[in-house]
């Protein structure tokens, strides 16, 4: 998937975490986010994340940017 937007951003976390079977609360608490930014990158409202805190969540769902 080719990603242009925060928005697409979300969809494809959102989406990976489910085929993983995790929840968001695992997923914040391995990397270190918090919940309430996860929830908003999920919902595509992350264009104020932290570089590093959103390289970390695609690192725990094995995704990349590419």
């Amino acid at each position: 998937m080719i990603v242009a937007t925060s928005r697409q951003i979300g969809i494809m976390v959102r989406k990976r975490r489910h085929e993983l079977g995790l929840t968001q609360v695992q997923i914040a608490s391995k990397t270190k986010v918090s919940e309430r930014t996860l929830i908003s990158l999920e919902r595509g409202s992350s264009d104020g994340i932290q570089l590093n805190k959103l390289l970390s969540v695609l690192d725990a769902l094995d995704l990349d940017l590419s």
